[in-house]
């Protein structure tokens, strides 16, 4: 195995400023979003969950015809093709508060736009990683890319109040499209070569889509151990995180009444303790522990995701455990991502990569919008502290999942199943 840091792999550098700058600008861009429905919208719960559902949608719907051009098509230009249709849409925002014709509907079609772009590039980026810096390095790669997410959170969350403050949270959005820009700009820098994959740039007659390699990303997942109990046990924590989504901003700021002020430090406590959780991957890959963390981050999330509903009144004892939920929940969350996808690359075959990702984003999607529809439900009628609870219970389950799951006996990213 080789030593040669990744950072010195040829085109890295690009890649990571791409992931980096896009991450800084939607931290920023998820903040003043978010603000916009409840300040600017006064955004029912409905409204609130119509959002991420409409992304979430759309990117699910997406992701199986998305998978097979992956696998087609050289993956980089299709990142690219992401990052424009994101910056696109959130150009919008600014553009239509400016216009007075900013509204829910708008911003639904917004998500719509924007969650396509996300499964174009999500897909694209996670299946071009390991063959851009090799296999062996994925879990160093994810990891880098992971700690400059994080650090992408600090700075994000920490400004984000102050320029919602005071440009406005709409105008606040055409960051988050800037960041998008310059993300293209970075990954057309990068000056290794791809090569064309099955018939692109060759001139000859695209074949037509069909079920079977449509649904092939599917029944590899459902064949190999490994993947199956990752994706099952990711879906379900997938679900608990869009309950947890639609619930907590509406709980934390109209039932409990933080104040932005006090909420934007405690959001960039989250990216300050996820650079351990991602440290932590890297470790437990190098002394072969990664199914063994993996479930303890699992239990770990699980507490920290029961401090929120915990937080009554916006006092002292509040802002402690909104702080503590931070502290516990985000840097197992990071770990779990670091080791789920690498572990995904890992043990997914170059020809099927795209669609082995494109399956397990459209799974996750199908969760979230489950998630999504049983918190309005359950936010309407018995509000979004109650939602919260159910989230966390969906949550333990995952979490339970995982530790019966041939997962834990896993010593490392690429170990055979």
């Amino acid at each position: 195995m080789t030593t040669t840091s990744v950072r010195h792999t040829p085109g890295f550098g690009w890649l990571w400023a791409a992931t980096g700058i896009s991450a800084l600008g939607t931290f920023v861009g998820l903040l003043a979003m978010g603000f916009t429905l409840v300040d600017v919208l006064d955004a029912s719960p409905a409204a609130m969950g119509l959002i991420p559902l409409a992304s979430i949608t759309a990117g699910g719907l997406a992701s199986p015809l998305i998978g097979v051009l992956v696998d087609r098509l050289r993956r980089r230009p299709m990142m690219i093709a992401g990052d424009i249709a994101r910056a696109v849409a959130f150009a919008v925002v600014p553009i239509a508060h400016r216009g007075g014709f900013l509204s829910i509907p708008l911003m639904a079609g917004v998500a719509l736009v924007a969650g396509v772009g996300n499964s174009v590039f999500n897909v694209a980026y996670q299946s071009h990683l390991p063959r851009l810096v090799g296999r062996e390095r994925v879990v160093d790669a994810n990891t880098t890319i992971g700690f400059t997410v994080s650090l992408a959170e600090i700075a994000g969350f920490g400004v984000a109040g102050v320029l919602v403050g005071w440009l406005g949270a709409p105008n606040v959005v055409v960051l988050d499209a800037c960041s998008f820009v310059a993300s293209a700009l970075c990954l057309l820098a990068i000056r290794v070569p791809e090569p064309a994959r099955d018939g692109a740039g060759s001139g000859r007659r695209r074949r037509r889509f069909d079920r079977a390699e449509v649904t092939a990303g599917f029944g590899y997942i459902r064949h190999q151990p490994v993947l199956r109990s990752l994706v099952g046990a990711g879906v379900v924590y997938d679900a608990s995180e869009a309950m947890s989504g639609v619930a907590y901003l509406i709980y934390v700021r109209d039932r409990v009444g933080f104040a932005e002020r006090v909420l934007t430090p405690i959001f960039a406590i989250g990216g300050v303790v996820s650079l351990a959780g991602a440290w932590v991957a890297r470790r437990a890959e190098r002394t072969s522990r990664t199914g063994l963390v993996m479930v303890g981050a699992g239990l770990m999330r699980t507490v920290g995701v029961a401090a929120t509903p915990l937080a009554t009144a916006p006092n002292g004892a509040g802002v402690g455990l909104l702080a503590a939920a931070q502290i516990v929940t985000d840097p197992a969350w990071a770990l779990q991502e670091v080791a789920e996808v690498s572990i995904r690359q890992g043990h997914s075959p170059d020809e099927v990569a795209g669609r082995i990702a494109a399956a397990r984003q459209s799974a996750g999607s199908a969760a979230r919008v489950t998630g999504i529809l049983t918190a309005m439900a359950i936010g309407a009628t018995a509000g979004p502290r109650t939602t919260l609870w159910v989230a966390l219970a969906v949550c333990a389950g995952a979490s339970v999942l995982l530790a019966i799951s041939p997962i834990r006996r896993l010593r490392s990213s690429v170990e055979a199943s």
